[in-house]
């Protein structure tokens, strides 16, 4: 299957909880690899190419994990400016939790210009038509 060449690490030191999302994501045919400390994730993060990383950053032995990912807090006003700007710049129209992820990647990016020319990606949870009157007020759309 196509999804097995994508390389996603899943980071949770709740096992049932990690079995369950590497379980879900074997039936969509990913081949998930599974951590369960933030230093076992970086350990295979070290020896293997990670597309994507699905992480608990509440674990109890996260800072190590911390200084080398990125992170911010996104409140909910700038969620709509990062919706409505997504849409005037791109034409892109991302819901609440997509927006929160492209202002992250955004802000990353900002900090770290020198990563403006590598690949990057910013991953939707829901679909805009979960959230028609947010975003119709937002962009001023039908």
């Amino acid at each position: 299957m196509a999804n097995a060449n994508l390389k996603i690490l899943l980071v949770d030191d709740e096992e049932k909880f990690l079995n369950s999302i590497a379980q879900r994501l074997r039936l969509l045919g990913f081949d998930p690899l599974k951590a369960s400390s933030g230093r076992q994730a970086l350990e295979l993060a070290q020896n293997t190419r990670i597309d994507l990383a699905i992480v608990d950053l509440k674990m109890p032995d996260m800072d190590l994990m911390r200084s080398e990912i990125y992170s911010e807090s996104i409140d909910d006003e700038t969620t709509r400016r990062t919706i409505k700007e997504a849409y005037d710049n791109y034409k892109v129209i991302l819901e609440p939790h997509g927006a929160v992820g492209w202002k992250g990647l955004m802000s990353y990016l900002e900090l770290n210009p020198e990563e403006n020319d590598e690949l990057c990606v910013s991953l939707e949870t829901a679909h805009p038509a979960k959230f028609p009157g947010q975003i119709n007020e937002i962009l001023g759309i039908d």
